[in-house]
C-alpha cells in the first residue's frame, strides 16, 4: 500500500495474505467522500472472486473492481457475483452501480460461460460497454453498469501485459426539466356538459339530406362543434419522466427528520455514549425504512386500482423506478441533402415531401389490364344496409386510444354518445353505400414520424404513424364485414394467404413452413428458401390496378365506386411536437394529395392488400406462405443438375410480378437459407436476379422467429432470453414497490407474451432449457426469494404455468384446432379398431422430424386424458390449463412418462 498518485487516496483494495502479487484496488480523488462496501469483503476470496467497492452517497453511486485468476472456478466466480449483485440490489437498489476488473472471461467467444456471466448482468439492469479487445485479441477486461448514456474508451497505454486500459465517463443527476402541454380537458362535468348536448340534439338536418357527402358533413360539423365547446384545452404541467411521491406524508417527513437527528447525534457523541447511540439510529432506521416501503406499495396499489388503465398504470410505476432514463422522442434537427434543418416548420414539410415523393413515380400509371392472371368471378358483391344496432356494436368494438384524426375526437367521446350517435351514423353510412361514395371530410390524415435506429438525423430513418378520423374507422368497418364476408363465402382468398384472416395466424404459417421443410429433410429432399424482403409494400399499391383486380373478384358496381372515391383523392399532413421555452408545441405540415397505396393505420387497408397480391401464388409452382407483405417460397430440389436453375428462374418470375404491379423488392434484404441436417453436405447454389446475388444465411427472421439452417431454435431462444434477462430487474423492483399481483400482471404482459408466442414450434428444442431457466428467474423476482430457492412451489401458487406445460398446453389447443392436420387411426384403418380417435405417428427417419412440433404433437395428445378430448374448445382450454397447473410437469419427458 505504498502507492502515492498525486490528488488521489486508496479507497478501497483486496490483497492475498499468502501471495505478493494479485487482488483489486480502487483510486479516488480526495475531494470525494465514500464509504467502503463491507459486502465485497465478506464476498471476497483469494483468486476465484478478490473483490473490493466503494459507495459515494452524494452521487449514489457505487463502484466495483473484481479479479479473477485464469485458472480458478469460472462458476464459482459468477455464483460469488450473483450474490454480490443481490445483496446490493436488495440494500442499494437506487444506487448507480459500476462493476469493473479484469475477470479473465473473454466476452468475444460465445459459450456456456459468456452466455451466463451476461444473463447475471442484465438480471440486475447492468449492461458490459466493453466489447473489443483488451488484450492481444481477447477481452478480458470489462466495465458494466446500469448507467443510461455511457460512454465507454480503450486507451492503448502499454503500462501492462494487457496493453490498454478502460475509461468510463458518464453524468449524474441530470435533473427533468418541467414543461407545460396542451391537453383536452376531458373532465367529468365536461363529459356530462357534452352527453346532454347531443342527447338533445334530433338531427334533423342531417335525415333531411339525401347526399351522402353533405349529410356527413352537417353531422359531423355538429358534433365537431359540441365537442370543441364541451372539451376545451388546457395547459398541464408535465415531466419527461413519471413522478409521483404522495405517499411522502407529513408523518414520514417527520421520521425521516429524527432519523437524522439521530445520526448526527451518533456522529458527534462520545466513544461511551457512541454505541448505544449507534445501535437506536440503527433500529429507527429499519424501522422507517420498512414503514416507506408500506406506505409506497399501499400507494402504488392505490394509484393502481383507481387508473382507468391499469396496464399503464402499472407500467408507469415500473419505469418510474427502473434507473434508465426515459429517451428524447423530440425531432431537433434533419439532414436533407447534407443540409441541416432545425425550423420545426420546415422539418414538418420535409417528411411530408418524403413520405409521400417515395411513392409518387411514373410506374403508377400501369396498363391495369395487363397481365392480370385472375379467374372472373360470376358472382357480385351487394351492400347490405346496415343499422343502428350494428353501428353500436362497432362503437363499442374500436380500441380505447388517446390518439385522435386531424378533427381531435376521441374514441372516449364517441363511446360515451354511442345509443345517440348510432342512428344518425347508419343513415349517413347507408347513403354512403348506396351512392358508392365516401365523404371528402375523413380522407385527410395525420402523420407522426417516429424513429426506428442509427441516426436521428436521417430522414429515412424514421416510419410513418398515421392517425386518422374515429368516423372513417366506423365506416371502413361496415364495408369490411361485407367484403370479407363476400370473400370467404366464395372462398377467394388463397390458401397461402395467412394474414389479416379469422383462423390463420404468424404460428400457424410458420408451423406449415417448419413442417413442409422438417418433412422434406426426412426424405432427404433438399430445399431452399426465399425470403423476399418488400419495402413500403402497402405504400405502393397502384389504386387503378388494385380496382381492376377487384372487378374481377365480383366487387362491382356501389361496393367498387364506394372503394374508388375512398382511395382517390386522399390527403396527408405530418405533424411532430417540440419544447421551446418550456411550452410543448405542435406543428404541422401543409396538406398533399396522396398518389397511391392503402391507406395506413386503417380498418381495410390490409384487406385490400391481401387481395392485391392474392394472383402472386399463380405464377410460381412451388410453394409459398404470404403474411401480408412478408412473402416465402420454398424450393425443393426435384433434379440435382436443374435445382439452381429452378431457384433463379423461380426469383424471376416473382420480381417480374412485383415490377408489374409495382410493388419494390429489396434485393440487398432477400435471403435465403438451405436447410440440411448437420451431418449434410449443402448443394452447391448460386441465387441471383441479374447481376445481383442474393445471400444465402446460416438464419433470417420470418414473422418474428428466428430460423436457422439446422432448424435448431438456437438463435430464436436466444433473442427470447435476452429480452426476458432484461425484465428479471424490473419485476424484483415492481415486487418490492407494489403488491405481488401488480408483478404478477406485469409479468404476464411481458413475460409471459415472449414465452407464449410459438412455444410449440421451439419447445422442444435442447435450448428450451435456458428459457425455462430464465423464466424461473423471473418467478423468484416476483416472490422475493432467494435465486437458489426451488419454483416448483411458487409456479402453483402464482397460478403460471412452467415453460414445459406451456408448451403441452399450445400443443393440445393446436391439435383440437386443426385437426385437419393430423391422421386418427379409424381414418387410416377404414375399418373399426379399438383406439379409434388416437392419432396416427408416421414414418420418422431423423431426430429432427421425430422432435418436430407434428410428431410431438401426436404423442402428446395421446397422452392427454380420455376425457378431455371430447370437451368443446373453450372447456378443454380451461380444463387442460388447470390440469397442468395442478401437475406442473418440469419437463415433456416427465409428463410422457406420467401415468
Amino acid at each position: 500500500m505504498n502507492l502515492k498518485l498525486p490528488n488521489h487516496k486508496i479507497g478501497a483494495y483486496f490483497s492475498r495474505n499468502a501471495q505478493k502479487r494479485g487482488g483489486s484496488m480502487i483510486l479516488v480523488q480526495k475531494h470525494f467522500d465514500f464509504k467502503i462496501l463491507n459486502v465485497c469483503k465478506e464476498l471476497s476470496l483469494s483468486n476465484s472472486f478478490e473483490c473490493c467497492g466503494i459507495e459515494i452517497p452524494q452521487y449514489k453511486l457505487i463502484i466495483v473492481n473484481i479479479y479473477r485468476t485464469p485458472d480458478s472456478n469460472v462458476n464459482l466466480f459468477l455464483t460469488k457475483l450473483q450474490e454480490l449483485l443481490h445483496q446490493l440490489n436488495k440494500n442499494k437498489f437506487k444506487h448507480k452501480i459500476v462493476l469493473t476488473g479484469d475477470w479473465n472471461i473473454d466476452i468475444l467467444k460465445i459459450n456456456n460461460t459468456t452466455k451466463d456471466l451476461t444473463d447475471i448482468l442484465k438480471n440486475f439492469n447492468l449492461k458490459m460497454h466493453i466489447n473489443v479487445p483488451t488484450r492481444k485479441k481477447a477481452c478480458l477486461d470489462q466495465m458494466a453498469s446500469n448507467i443510461y448514456r455511457v460512454k465507454s474508451n480503450i486507451n492503448v497505454l502499454g503500462l501492462s501485459d494487457h496493453e490498454t486500459a478502460q475509461t468510463l465517463s458518464f453524468k449524474l443527476n441530470i435533473l427533468t426539466k418541467e414543461f407545460t402541454i396542451e391537453k383536452i380537458d376531458y373532465s367529468k362535468e365536461n363529459i356530462a356538459k357534452f352527453i346532454s348536448c347531443i342527447s338533445a340534439l334530433s338531427f334533423i338536418e342531417v335525415f333531411n339530406n339525401d347526399n351522402a357527402n353533405e349529410a356527413f358533413n352537417e353531422l359531423h360539423s355538429l358534433i365537431e362543434l359540441f365537442s370543441k365547446l364541451c372539451f376545451p384545452k388546457i395547459f398541464v404541467k408535465s415531466r419527461n419522466k413519471f413522478k409521483y411521491q404522495t405517499w411522502l406524508s407529513k408523518g414520514i417527513k417527520r421520521a425521516c427528520r429524527k432519523k437524522r437527528d439521530l445520526y448526527i447525534q451518533y456522529t458527534r457523541s462520545k466513544e461511551k455514549q457512541r454505541t448505544l447511540n449507534k445501535y437506536t439510529y440503527k433500529k429507527y432506521n429499519k424501522i422507517l425504512k420498512k414503514c416507506i416501503h408500506k406506505a409506497q406499495k399501499l400507494e402504488n396499489q392505490k394509484f393502481i386500482n383507481n387508473a382507468s388503465n391499469k396496464c399503464k398504470a402499472t407500467w408507469h410505476i415500473i419505469n418510474d423506478n427502473l434507473n434508465n432514463d426515459a429517451t428524447n422522442n423530440t425531432i431537433d434537427v434533419i439532414n436533407n441533402n447534407d443540409v441541416l434543418y432545425s425550423d420545426p416548420n420546415v422539418i414538418c414539410e420535409l417528411f411530408n415531401n418524403y413520405f409521400i415523393d417515395m411513392t409518387n413515380s411514373k410506374d403508377n400509371q400501369l396498363n391495369s389490364n395487363q397481365s392480370i392472371n385472375i379467374p372472373f368471378c360470376k358472382n357480385s358483391i351487394f351492400l347490405i344496409p346496415t343499422n343502428d344496432t350494428e353501428i353500436s356494436s362497432i362503437i363499442m368494438s374500436l380500441k380505447n386510444s388517446n390518439a385522435v384524426g386531424y378533427d381531435g375526437i376521441s374514441t372516449h367521446i364517441i363511446k360515451i354518445c354511442a345509443k345517440y350517435l348510432s342512428q344518425p351514423l347508419a343513415y349517413v353510412i347507408n347513403l354512403s353505400m348506396q351512392q358508392g361514395y365516401f365523404p371528402d371530410d375523413l380522407k385527410f390524415c395525420i402523420v407522426k414520424p417516429l424513429f426506428k435506429k442509427d441516426d436521428k438525423t436521417k430522414i429515412d430513418n424514421y416510419r410513418p404513424i398515421t392517425l386518422i378520423s374515429i368516423f372513417s374507422k366506423i365506416y371502413e368497418k361496415v364495408i369490411y364485414k361485407r367484403i370479407y364476408n363476400f370473400v370467404t363465402s366464395n372462398n377467394l382468398l388463397k390458401d397461402e394467404q395467412y394474414g389479416f384472416r379469422t383462423g390463420c395466424s404468424t404460428t400457424l404459417a410458420c408451423y406449415n413452413l417448419m413442417h413442409l421443410i422438417t418433412k422434406s429433410i426426412n426424405d432427404k429432399i433438399p430445399l431452399i428458401a426465399l425470403f423476399l424482403d418488400m419495402s413500403k409494400a402497402f405504400d405502393f399499391v397502384p389504386h387503378k390496378r388494385l380496382l381492376d383486380k377487384l372487378e374481377r373478384y365480383g366487387i362491382r358496381g356501389n361496393a367498387q365506386n364506394w372503394l374508388r372515391s375512398y382511395l382517390s383523392n386522399r390527403q396527408q399532413c405530418t405533424e411532430i411536437t417540440k419544447v421551446i421555452e418550456s411550452k410543448s408545441c405542435t406543428f404541422r405540415s401543409k396538406y398533399r394529395i396522396i398518389p397511391c397505396g392503402v391507406p395506413q393505420g386503417s380498418v381495410l387497408g390490409p384487406l385490400l392488400f391481401l387481395l392485391f397480391i392474392n394472383d402472386l401464388p399463380n405464377i410460381i409452382q412451388h410453394k409459398c406462405f404470404l403474411f401480408a407483405d412478408d412473402t416465402t417460397v420454398v424450393i425443393k430440389c426435384d433434379n440435382l443438375n436443374s435445382f439452381n436453375d429452378d431457384i433463379n428462374k423461380t426469383i424471376k418470375s416473382i420480381i417480374e410480378w412485383l415490377n408489374l404491379n409495382n410493388l419494390k423488392v429489396n434485393i440487398n434484404k432477400t435471403k435465403c437459407i438451405q436447410f440440411s441436417t448437420y451431418n449434410a453436405r449443402p448443394v452447391d447454389v448460386l441465387v441471383k436476379y441479374d447481376n445481383n446475388i442474393i445471400e444465402i444465411v446460416d438464419k433470417t427472421i420470418f414473422l418474428g422467429f428466428t430460423l436457422d439452417k439446422h432448424c435448431n431454435w438456437k438463435a430464436h431462444i436466444e433473442n427470447i432470453c435476452t429480452r426476458i434477462n432484461r425484465f428479471v430487474y424490473a419485476l424484483r423492483r415492481l415486487s418490492n414497490i407494489s403488491s405481488i399481483e401488480t408483478a404478477v400482471s406485469a409479468y404476464h404482459g411481458y413475460v409471459s407474451s415472449l414465452l407464449s408466442y410459438g412455444t410449440l414450434l421451439w419447445g422442444n428444442s435442447v435450448d428450451a432449457k435456458r428459457a425455462f431457466i430464465v423464466q424461473k428467474k423471473c418467478i423468484r423476482a416476483i416472490c422475493r426469494v432467494h435465486f437458489l430457492e426451488s419454483c416448483k412451489p411458487l409456479f402453483k401458487k402464482l397460478q403460471i404455468l412452467p415453460l414445459p406445460c406451456l408448451y403441452i398446453k399450445q400443443i393440445c389447443i393446436f391439435v383440437r384446432q386443426y385437426p385437419q392436420y393430423f391422421v386418427t387411426r379409424g381414418e387410416h384403418k377404414k375399418k373399426p379398431t379399438r383406439h379409434q380417435g388416437r392419432l396416427m405417428i408416421p414414418y420418422t427417419r431423423l431426430k429432427l422430424f421425430k422432435n418436430s412440433p407434428y410428431c410431438m404433437a401426436i404423442k402428446i395428445y395421446n397422452k392427454l386424458p380420455e376425457s378431455f378430448k371430447t370437451l368443446p374448445l373453450p372447456m378443454f382450454k380451461r380444463h387442460v390449463h388447470n390440469w397442468l397447473l395442478t401437475k406442473c410437469f418440469y419437463s415433456i419427458q416427465e409428463y410422457l412418462d406420467a401415468k
